[in-house]
């Protein structure tokens, strides 16, 4: 593709995976580890990105935290917009290991927001 100035630029359409650098994350060890470290430096989409990724392609215990941080994400950034996904999120996080009390208890919370 040609920017007009005699540049080309790499064709459109890669996807994000090739954006983010997935397989090299995997490799290295780990797609929640990576969305973790994303949040904390305050890259939020792309550690949402990861997080979903992470519900994917990694085991159960730590696909369900992967869900309940995607869902915070979500929350806390887009407030009552988010809450709907963020509740099926939970949920989702909910069935993989349903005894973990920290994914109940957001659960719990997010569903009583609004509530009189």
């Amino acid at each position: 593709m040609d920017k007009g100035n005699g540049q080309k630029r790499p064709p459109l359409g890669r996807g994000l995976a090739e954006l983010f650098g997935i397989g090299e994350v995997e490799e290295r060890g780990g797609l929640f580890e990576e969305a973790k470290k994303l949040e904390q430096e305050g890259r939020f989409i792309e550690a949402f990105h990861y997080y979903l990724l992470s519900s994917k392609r990694e085991d159960p215990r730590t696909a369900a935290k992967a869900l309940n941080n995607a869902s915070l994400i979500l929350y806390e950034h887009y407030g009552e917009r988010g809450r709907e996904f963020a509740l099926r999120y939970l949920e989702e996080a909910l069935s993989l290991d349903p005894q973990n009390q920290l994914i109940r208890e957001n659960w719990n919370a997010l569903r009583g927001e609004g509530e009189a």
